[in-house]
């Protein structure tokens, strides 16, 4: 039964990363202002992929219970946040750039 609150919250983090690729999808203004920069029709639904492509495999760890699964995903993870989080450091204070502080405490 310690399991069941870890599942519920994998649970819902998938189901709120399809919420966003459902926004990115159809270009709802509050899903593509998050993005810090300017996209187009294939922009956003290139992120859309991406968030599609993390939220199932979550979603099924969730459902199934393969907790052990997360490891290989954990590691991706923090890969691709840790070089983003990289990337948006050296952009901060650039002329041109939005204000991107909130995606650097984010990642």
């Amino acid at each position: 039964m310690q399991r069941m609150p870890l599942r519920l919250g994998l649970i819902g983090a998938a189901l709120a990363s399809l919420v966003l690729t459902l926004g990115f999808v159809e270009q709802v203004p509050w899903a593509i202002d998050l993005w810090p920069w300017e996209t187009s029709r294939l922009s956003d639904i290139f992120i859309a992929s991406i968030l599609a492509a993390i939220a199932m495999p979550v979603l099924w760890i969730g459902v199934s219970g393969e907790l052990a699964a997360m490891r290989a995903g954990a590691i991706d993870l923090a890969i691709t946040y840790g070089g983003a989080f990289l990337y948006l450091v050296t952009l901060l204070g650039d002329d041109g750039q939005p204000e991107l502080w909130p995606y650097v405490l984010v990642f």
